[in-house]
């Protein structure tokens, strides 16, 4: 490999620091029919203007895993449910980060109305990246499982999330039914990790062009030794078509120099191909981690974000 597993977190963490057809198989080979969310029912409409109170509850605990608490941070509308949702997961290279990434937009879609759940999970190289996977599935899972006490709409929850975040969310989206990636959840063992739509801000989204890519992409074989995976099955392109009715929008820069535009491009048209809705937005000028934090209202992000909630509008409508 080159490089120690050492290295490899040494490396991710000091990047996150400055901020077609659907397979046959699944990633264990056996055949399998996957469900798909349920495209054809209204979810309750959110209202980005309205500016609505909401209660948090930090460290709320979503799961246990070898001995540790997997908590997250929930936010739930004061007005009477039910509420779509959306599961956001922060950045931070795999090895690093905190839902502080997140919480300005956490804060933005709870008073738009969503029940919000802004995940913390496990490190690379403590645990595998297939670990990281199954904890944001299994945060998703936890939601959709407390439904009726959250006042959350089960067919109508989205995933956000942004670097290392936005791999993840692609990755629960499109492979959360996976037994590679949902084993073991604490919570409700008999709910299928179904999502609406996905906002993935500059994820990785094919390990193998990554690693062509050069830079970080030489440590991606790394991480797909200590899952004990191939880094085809570690890619979200690899689970497009399994469920088209996932809605994604894809925002990137241009000027990107830790994962490049390409990824979301390839993303893009891997989704296109396989009949998801799918937009890509590539910003001009723009670098990575663009909204992290308070970057959630800075001039890049702002930019696209009318569109982004008019996607997410169009893709909880009935369809």
């Amino acid at each position: 490999m080159g490089r120690s597993l050492h290295t490899v977190a040494l490396v991710l963490a000091g990047c996150s620091a400055g901020e077609d057809a659907a397979p046959a198989e699944g990633a264990g080979g056996a055949s399998v029919s996957w469900p798909a969310v349920d495209t054809a029912v209204d979810c309750p409409v959110a209202d980005f203007t309205a500016g609505g109170t909401y209660a948090l509850q930090t460290g709320q605990i979503y799961d246990v895993e070898g001995g540790q608490e997997l908590r997250l941070d929930l936010y739930v509308p004061d007005a009477p449910g039910p509420h779509p949702g959306v599961v956001m997961v922060h950045g931070g290279g795999f090895t690093s980060g905190s839902p502080a990434y997140m919480e300005r937009a956490a804060r933005h879609y709870a008073s738009a109305g969503f029940v919000v759940l802004n995940v913390e999970y496990r490190r690379v190289p403590a645990v595998g990246l297939d670990d990281l996977v199954r904890d944001v599935v299994c945060s998703i899972r936890w939601g959709l499982s407390e439904a009726d006490v959250l006042g959350l709409a089960p067919g109508c929850v989205g995933t956000m999330g942004e670097s290392a975040g936005g791999y993840l969310a692609s990755m629960a989206s499109l492979a959360g039914t996976d037994p590679a990636f949902s084993h073991g959840c604490d919570a409700g063992a008999d709910v299928d990790v179904l999502v609406r739509w996905s906002v993935p801000y500059y994820g990785i989204s094919d390990l193998p062009l990554f690693e062509a890519s050069g830079q970080l992409g030489t440590l991606m074989p790394g991480l797909a030794e200590l899952a004990d995976m191939s880094v085809e099955a570690l890619s979200p392109t690899a689970y497009a078509g399994r469920d088209p009715g996932v809605g994604f929008f894809l925002p990137h820069g241009t000027i990107d120099t830790v994962v490049p535009m390409s990824q979301s491009e390839v993303l893009h048209a891997a989704l296109t191909r396989a009949g998801h809705p799918a937009e890509l937005r590539l910003l001009d000028g723009v670098p990575h981690g663009f909204v992290a934090g308070g970057g959630f209202d800075g001039a890049a992000n702002q930019s696209i974000q009318p569109d982004i909630e008019a996607f997410i509008q169009e893709m909880n409508a009935a369809r």
